[in-house]
């Protein structure tokens, strides 16, 4: 063999060695992931397994409450019993469900199981009441521990007769299904639970659902409320404070209330009048307080909110002024010499103090107080018709039917003197301010 025949034979030979070796690697590999697969799917199905026998475990506790809970095993004794409890739940409810009205009935004791283990029984109640007396009723149904359901339910609004409108009462038409176990724990006796829930007790339930589904008619559509346009108002520089009342209606006759957003410091609202009241607090420079918001919402179940906004000027408030000092009333302008006479014991001359209706008589020598004014009567000329008068600040000769006015600074407007005499039938001069004047026939002073 020639030497270039003996290098192919070695090429050739280590090219079937490089093959086998392949074929052996790609089938260790293939071996691997098969092993791999094959572990993988054993795991699996162990997993699956142990949450079957879980699920097995779980259901078997479920079952084991089941029977406790279930009626009895007794079809006979269960019928009545079921009928007797859903009875006492509709009474207690308020729901019409007497016989007369249809009250619970099974439908002639079927059996509707299909698969061995239990029993199922199918009731019909036919009855009346309140939105609220069939929440209540189903309230107690669910919290319950019963195997039971409603399969079935129709509602129809009750109208009035000879009326047309509807009333609050349903017509209440349900199918109820209720389980019982072949191997229920309760033979002879069956008494079942309400568990009441810590947030919907029966007093909650009352209190906090009263206006979200107890009063709402489910059959009629809700409008929102009807609000007008609130104007925008300006608080005066000699305000303190200022009301605003938001004016809305509810198209269904509900209750509304009314809540403020972007309000300024100083500002309220009544949440059920509407009734707005804004003392500013801050009043050292102007103010404008925009986009004030007012929610108004109606009570009940998918409530309608409308909002309205306005705005408020605040001017600067008026800088306090001292109020004027009081001056009092002269009564000495209003007062007038209107007699000059003698009735026998000297001269005398009357002034008519008319701001009080008072006419001191004063002969020479004597004093009346008028306006805190002392006047003195100095000298009296019933010739002349004219009478000397004097007090602290001057001395003036009056003629008569002049006033006083002049004499001084008043500081009241009562009158007094220290004394006087009157008479009648003696020599006179008398003036009315402005009214004729006569002599007397008396003599002179």
């Amino acid at each position: 063999m020639q030497h270039r025949e003996k290098i192919l034979a070695m090429v050739a030979g280590a090219m079937g060695v490089i093959l086998l070796a392949n074929y052996l690697v790609n089938g260790a590999i293939d071996s691997i992931d098969k092993a791999k697969k094959d572990v993988a799917s054993a795991e699996d199905k162990l997993q699956k397994a142990e949450l079957k026998a879980h699920d097995l475990k779980r259901r078997n506790f479920e079952i084991q409450d089941w029977r406790a809970t279930s009626l009895p095993s007794n079809l006979a004794i269960a019928r009545g019993d079921y009928q007797v409890w859903l009875n006492q739940q509709a009474d207690f409810s308020g729901l019409d469900v007497s016989p007369a009205g249809g009250g619970p009935k099974p439908m002639g004791g079927r059996d509707e199981n299909k698969k061995p283990g239990f029993h199922l029984l199918t009731y019909h109640i036919n009855g009346q009441g309140t939105l609220e007396q069939l929440s209540g009723f189903l309230y107690r149904f669910h919290r319950s521990n019963v195997l039971h359901r409603i399969s079935q339910m129709t509602i129809t609004p009750v109208k009035r007769q000879g009326e047309g409108q509807y009333t609050e009462d349903l017509q209440i038409t349900a199918t109820v299904k209720a389980v019982v176990m072949r191997d229920a724990v309760a033979t002879t006796k069956w008494q079942p639970e309400i568990k009441e829930d810590a947030r919907w007790t029966q007093k909650h339930f009352q209190e906090v659902v009263q206006y979200a589904i107890l009063d709402r008619n489910l059959f009629k559509h809700n409008f929102e409320p009807r609000v007008s346009d609130i104007r925008d108002r300006r608080v005066g520089p000699n305000e303190d404070e200022i009301t605003i009342r938001v004016s809305a209606t509810d198209p269904e006759g509900r209750d509304l209330t009314y809540s403020l957003e972007n309000q300024p410091s100083g500002m309220s609202i009544n949440a059920r009048s509407g009734r707005i009241t804004f003392s500013p607090r801050n009043r050292d420079e102007d103010a404008t307080y925009e986009d004030i918001l007012v929610y108004v919402k109606d009570i009940g179940m998918m409530s309608r909110v409308v909002s309205k906004s306005f705005s408020v000027d605040v001017a600067k408030a008026a800088p306090e002024v001292e109020p004027p000092p009081e001056v009092p009333f002269d009564a000495t302008k209003y007062s007038y010499i209107t007699y000059l006479g003698n009735n026998g014991s000297g001269p005398r001359v009357v002034i008519d103090v008319r701001p009080t209706g008072e006419q001191p008589t004063l002969h020479a020598g004597e004093t009346v107080e008028i306006s805190g004014i002392v006047f003195t009567v100095v000298a009296i000329d019933l010739e002349n018709e004219r009478v000397t008068v004097s007090s602290e600040e001057k001395t003036q000769i009056l003629n008569l039917g002049d006033s006083l006015a002049g004499f001084g600074t008043p500081v009241e407007t009562s009158i007094r003197r220290n004394s006087g005499r009157g008479g009648s039938g003696d020599s006179r001069r008398r003036s009315s301010n402005g009214r004729s004047n006569r002599r007397g026939r008396g003599g002179r002073g």
